[in-house]
């Protein structure tokens, strides 16, 4: 099963041999559920003001599906390779981003769905947007979107509506040194972006000039292994330090990187921290 997604009183969780299902929030009673004809490599995307859900099946197909009773509205041919789409597609003031991995690279299928969210067209199609394969979910980052490739690989993509033809760009890019082939973790906020891996770095996206501005670097030779999380004005995560068979999660100034504690374990996570207003679990 992969992360459900959650849109106010609705839950969509997708399993990987295919389940598409809805569930209530508050009772936990499923509402819906259906068999796609092939598995799922990924989660499906929705929001609130979409009627529909689009789910990436494991080739080929991209099904637009009912929010309400997820009947199939459409079957999309994207003609990708299977399990080339990884990440959930992307729901971006009208137009749906599928980030469909190709050898070492990614390509970007910009589709722009009709006024009621059936019969979806392509409209761009961006080649090599990245150069290496996308697997950790695009994210909003104030009014543009950002990706982030295994390579490092980093854009922030920007988009012009008024703009048929080609309506999204690359605003800015760069890449992080992720030569170790460590798993890549970000996280967005305001004009900042954090990225840990190998070390931990603070950007400042200057988008007048479309560039990531590097401020901070932390912890160079230490390994990353968890999201991180903001608690107020500060940043949570969890390393490997290096030498060191512990783990430790620290508390830090999300500016200025600066530890406020720091607590070492003796073995290895069963999963990924969670924050909460009192601690940390």
């Amino acid at each position: 099963m992969f992360t459900p997604a959650v849109v106010r009183e609705r839950i969509t969780v997708t399993t990987n041999d295919g389940h598409v299902i809805n569930v209530e929030a508050q009772t936990g009673r499923i509402r819906a559920a259906v068999k796609l004809p092939q598995v799922a490599n990924t989660a499906a995307a929705t929001n609130e003001r979409d009627p529909y859900v689009y789910q990436a099946g494991n080739y080929s197909n991209l099904y637009v599906l009912s929010a309400s009773n997820l009947e199939c509205n459409e079957v999309y041919y994207t003609g990708h390779a299977k399990g080339s789409i990884v990440v959930p597609p992307f729901l971006w003031s009208g137009y749906v981003l599928v980030a469909v991995n190709s050898g070492d690279d990614c390509d970007l299928h910009v589709l722009k769905p009709s006024a009621d969210g059936s019969g979806l067209e392509l409209k761009q199609l961006i080649s090599r947007v990245t150069t290496g394969p996308i697997t950790a979910p695009m994210a909003r980052f104030g009014r543009w979107v950002f990706m982030i490739a295994d390579n490092g690989d980093m854009r922030l993509l920007e988009l012009d509506a008024t703009n048929e033809a080609t309506p999204v760009r690359t605003l800015a890019a760069d890449r992080v040194d992720n030569s170790s082939g460590q798993h890549l973790f970000a996280l967005t906020e305001g004009n900042n972006l954090w990225v840990s891996s190998q070390g931990l770095l603070r950007y400042r996206i200057k988008r007048a000039l479309g560039q990531f501005n590097r401020e901070v670097v932390v912890e160079p030779t230490d390994v990353f292994i968890a999201p991180m999380q903001t608690i107020d004005d500060n940043l949570l995560h969890v390393r490997r330090r290096d030498g060191s068979a512990m783990l430790s999660a620290s508390l830090v100034d999300k500016q200025s990187l600066k530890p406020i504690w720091r607590t070492d374990f003796g073995g290895s996570l069963a999963g990924s921290p969670i924050a909460g207003r009192d601690g940390m679990s």
